[in-house]
């Protein structure tokens, strides 16, 4: 039995950090994010067994993670592609692990899994048998696609689709634009973040609690098409995100926020934990303008295509 799988890879606006543990246990807490055109694609092979990754570089090959992730099933071949660079921030190992789950959930004949039990198991496998500090937004957002209103009260999740006007969906994917930094050290910013939350760390909590506000004011100002809000509001949830942790920023990426920002862009942030990956830019208006200054740097724009089909397996 031949089984594929596809699974998106995400950018979040607001509300990261209050997805992870302790905080969501102590606090609860919510994000806004949506997934874009860029997957982590999975075949398998259900006649053979072993881990392939193409292309063929050390990028992909994470195979102590698909280890951990087949040992709750039959052993069987895995292929795998990402379509982003390694460490991108736009948690694909968060889609590595729905994509695979996905595949293999196929050979659960007698009690499939449905959407939420397999983000859940995704992030179990990750966060505690691989031991990552990371919290549960990427493999829900990976599953269910689309915009999403993500909200964690210890480790019970909802998922809420956002109702956004098409024509608002249309100028959000004109006028963003990803940017590849360099690869990004987020597992140093979150537990450097952990730890800060387990010692009542007073500006990292006050901070986070802010992301999660943030959070919801990000999510009424799409539902209510005010784009200048939602760039102000990115531009908030960056200066916030800044001060959860001192490893979250460096050189580069403030030279490249200061210039897109005089070029006229509304906002922009760091679409993963920190350290570097992908950063978003909001720019309505001024996009030539903000590529350009995006390019001064010897940085590409990249342009953004929402997705909406979440998580997607056949055979």
């Amino acid at each position: 039995m031949i089984v594929k799988s596809r699974s998106p890879l995400r950018i979040s606006f607001a509300g990261g950090g209050t997805d992870v543990e302790p905080y969501c246990s102590n606090n609860s807490g919510c994000v806004v994010s949506c997934t874009i055109a860029r997957y982590v694609w999975v075949k398998m092979d259900s006649e053979q067994v072993g881990y392939e990754a193409y292309p063929s570089d050390a990028t992909n090959r994470n195979t102590k993670f698909i280890d951990l992730l087949s040992g709750h099933f039959k052993p069987v071949l895995l292929e795998v592609r990402v379509d982003a660079p390694h460490r991108s921030g736009l948690g694909a190992s968060g889609s590595l692990g729905v994509a695979t789950i996905g595949c293999l959930n196929t050979l659960n004949t007698d009690n499939p899994m449905d959407l939420y039990q397999i983000a859940e198991l995704a992030y179990s496998v990750e966060h505690d048998e691989l031991g990552f500090a990371g919290g549960r937004q990427d493999q829900y957002a990976s599953c269910f696609g689309g915009f999403n209103y993500i909200r964690f009260e210890g480790n019970k999740v909802s998922v809420s689709r956002l109702d956004i006007k098409p024509e608002t969906l249309l100028s959000l994917e004109k006028s963003m634009f990803l940017v590849f930094t360099h690869p990004r050290s987020a597992g140093n910013v979150m537990e450097e973040e952990v730890s800060r939350v387990n010692a009542n760390e007073d500006e990292t909590l006050r901070a986070l609690g802010e992301q999660r506000e943030l959070a919801n004011q990000v999510r009424k100002s799409l539902i209510t098409d005010n784009l200048p809000l939602f760039g102000e509001l990115m531009d908030s949830a960056w200066q916030i995100k800044k001060r959860q942790s001192p490893l979250v920023t460096n050189g580069l990426i403030d030279e490249l926020y200061d210039r897109v920002k005089k070029a006229g862009a509304l906002g922009g942030k760091l679409v993963g934990a920190g350290g570097g990956g992908y950063f978003v830019v909001f720019a309505p208006g001024v996009e030539t303008k903000v590529c350009d200054a995006i390019s001064s740097l010897n940085l590409r724009p990249e342009t953004i295509i929402l997705d909406w089909m979440g998580l997607k397996v056949w055979k």
